[in-house]
């Protein structure tokens, strides 16, 4: 973005530049003004006409619009001149600079040798270059991921950003981020394990090279051990992470800072708290401000909230969410953080089987357990695996993959675009395969597979209730309809119930902050 200081005040953004022109006073003396910014006198200059705020009469309105247009002409006059005057002082460079900071400049390749996590100054042609796959799914603003939903039903490529992006962002995945037993982010050089992953991929691009270059390079290497080089030419950014050979991929999620990181922080104090160290008002007012975080979360950040971001996250490696700053993805938490920070709540919890029964059941724990779920919406395959026992003795939810999605429809909003986009999210989330595109468009097809999913989950134990107005119809007269309209949110889940075992699912409410409010 150009500095105002460089950008003449008639191409800079906000007021005209009227607003900005001497006074007519000649004098800096500011004036009384009224809770609006406005003094008794100020006049509305729209076009040729004008308004008075000030009281007058009658005989006073043919004298107050001369002098109007006088006034009007002579601020207009004044203001030409000082745009002129502007314009005509700006420094040749200055526009030189201004024209170029508009131009597309091209995209030249870029190379980074980084050690232990960290860029040189000079790439070093003996270590290993990777090949790294990105999915970044941008998250600020909900038109920005309605665009991005429509442009994956289009099947149109994902837009590869420039070379600068690229290389520092795959950088960035050379580190890892963990959460100690104390709480506290922890950061971690990951590079020796994804050098162990990219050697033998690295020797077989180099294998037509004679003995003695292969000798250079193992020495050169020995020498500047965990070096890897990070090349623009072989980041590439996909759609689908799974369809390609990487040394190296991870998931970018783009969220609203403040809000999920206020999110897990006040996670992280209520579990350090230790639940009898606290009581029941500083508990139950922590556990409001944590409601109210994952609403602005919920508002801030919709990509997190979309149908469709469910399969990228259960398929993904190295999940990230963090800020888009422009040069590159900053990485806020990753998947593999935030399953470590659940994993140290089980003191917490427990802690809550002791003290005022009644009110822990009926406040606390439900609660609590919305933000467990919150949580676990944003964990991949891999690290909500290795939670999966822990899941299912410390809160009695089952935690198999399926059922945690099965979970997450029921308390967490999320929403689509349209019937056809939720149908075809909704499917590979909880069954693990793609839904056939075939005449997906028909409602009878959105019908059929509606029921074929609706059954399938009654055959692991759940029921999907509804009202006679849901159920009524001659064949599975027990399977709500699929509507006319079709569903686009989750909202039909929210009264989703477990016949099994493990049944804390049923003891949970849904988060009522939804993405589609006008809540701020």
């Amino acid at each position: 973005m150009l500095s105002n200081s460089i950008v003449p005040r008639s191409l800079r953004p906000g007021p005209p530049s009227t607003s900005a022109a001497p006074s007519l006073s000649g004098n800096g003396d500011s004036q009384n003004l009224d809770d609006t910014g406005r003094d008794d006198t100020y006049s509305v200059v729209n076009g040729m006409e004008h308004m008075s705020l000030s009281p007058t009469n009658d005989d006073n309105v043919a004298l107050g619009r001369a002098r109007t247009h006088r006034h009007s002409g002579a601020l207009k006059a004044k203001s030409d001149a000082y745009v002129e005057y502007t314009n005509k002082t700006l420094a040749p460079e200055q526009t030189d600079f201004m024209i170029q900071s508009l131009e597309r400049k091209a995209d030249l390749r870029l190379k980074r040798t980084y050690m232990n996590g960290v860029a040189l100054e000079e790439v070093l042609g003996s270590a290993p270059v990777l090949t790294v796959g990105l999915k970044f799914l941008p998250g600020a603003d909900k038109p920005q991921v309605s665009r991005t939903e429509q442009l994956d039903m289009e099947g149109k490529e994902a837009d590869q950003r420039d070379a600068l992006w690229r290389v520092d962002t795959a950088g960035s995945l050379l580190t890892q981020y963990s959460v100690s037993p104390d709480l506290q982010i922890v950061r971690t050089d990951q590079t020796p394990r994804i050098m162990a992953r990219a050697k033998n991929q690295h020797e077989r691009d180099g294998e037509y090279l004679d003995q003695r270059k292969l000798l250079a390079r193992s020495v050169a290497r020995k020498q500047n051990p965990d070096t890897v080089t990070i090349d623009s030419e072989r980041v590439t950014i996909v759609n689908d992470l799974r369809k390609g050979s990487w040394d190296i991929r991870g998931l970018l999620v783009e969220v609203d800072w403040s809000s999920l990181w206020d999110l897990i922080v006040n996670y992280r104090n209520i579990i350090a708290g230790g639940g009898p160290d606290m009581t029941f008002e500083e508990t139950k007012s922590l556990l409001e401000t944590m409601i109210e975080d994952a609403r602005r979360l919920c508002i801030r950040s919709p990509i997190l909230f979309r149908m469709p971001t469910r399969a990228s996250i259960i398929n993904s490696e190295n999940t990230r969410y963090g800020i888009n700053h422009g040069q590159f993805f900053k990485t806020l938490v990753t998947s593999k953080g935030i399953k470590e920070i659940i994993s140290h709540s089980a003191a917490y919890y427990n802690s809550l089987d002791t003290g005022s029964a009644n009110v822990v059941q009926q406040y606390i724990r439900p609660r609590f357990l919305q933000m467990i779920v919150l949580l676990l919406s944003l964990l991949n395959n891999e690290d909500l695996a290795e939670i999966k026992v822990f899941l299912e003795a410390t809160y009695k939810l089952k935690a198999d993959r399926r059922d945690v999605e099965l979970l997450i429809l029921k308390v967490v909003p999320l929403l689509s675009i349209n019937p056809q986009v939720f149908l075809k999210a909704l499917v590979p989330a909880i069954d693990g395969f793609p839904l056939e595109c075939d005449n997906i468009d028909m409602e009878e097809a959105h019908s059929h597979t509606w029921n074929i999913i609706i059954k399938r989950i009654l055959a692991d134990g759940y029921l999907l209730p509804g009202t006679v107005e849901d159920l009524g119809r001659k064949s599975l007269s027990w399977i709500i309809k699929w509507p006319e309209d079709g569903f686009s949110s989750t909202l039909i889940f929210d009264n989703l119930q477990y016949a099994g075992r493990l049944r804390a699912i049923n003891d949970i409410p849904p988060v009522e902050v939804h993405p589609g409010s006008d809540c701020t």
